[in-house]
């Protein structure tokens, strides 16, 4: 095909959109003896920080989306999905994991910011997507300190391929 096989192809945030059927087998495919499959996630996790925030949002959500179900968050020492991919394939024969926590504060402003840049919002319907967003931001708003801190994990999933 002309593809040089590569050391190290790395993914951020967007792996989980890639076909389950083949999320295993086109890395392989490009790796060079010895190569490495990277893979960086951006997780919300439960935590105190947050004041209840997310949990009191909910019902903001399923006014505008019905269908939106309640995410009972993920603990701080979650383990991704994509290691036990990794892990399960038979392809690679070293797995590890970094886990690295890192906060996000936003105000009013930065918040909408954010949730306009999902792509499930820019997907709804406009009134519906206008009016979850200020019920949202009015939230943030009325927050102490006018803002609302969004607790992360950023998870570093690395594969070596056989050499």
């Amino acid at each position: 095909t002309g593809v040089q096989p590569c050391a190290l192809p790395i993914s951020a945030t967007a792996y989980h959109w890639i076909d389950p059927a083949v999320r295993m087998t086109r890395p392989t495919a490009l790796l060079a003896p010895g190569g490495v499959l990277a893979v960086i996630d951006t997780n919300q996790v439960r935590a105190a920080d947050d004041r209840g925030f997310f949990d009191r949002s909910f019902p903001i959500y399923r006014k505008y989306r019905p269908d939106e179900r309640a995410d009972p968050g993920r603990p701080a020492d979650l383990m991704p999905p994509i290691v036990a991919e990794m892990e399960g394939c038979g392809r690679f024969e070293e797995v590890r994991l970094w886990r690295y926590r890192w906060d996000q504060r936003y105000d009013a402003a930065a918040y909408e910011d954010l949730l306009r840049s999902y792509s499930d919002m820019q997907r709804m319907e406009p009134t519906a997507r206008e009016g979850l967003i200020g019920e949202l931001r009015a939230m943030v708003a009325a927050e102490p300190g006018g803002a609302v801190v969004r607790p992360l994990v950023i998870t570093l999933a690395v594969a070596r391929q056989p050499r």
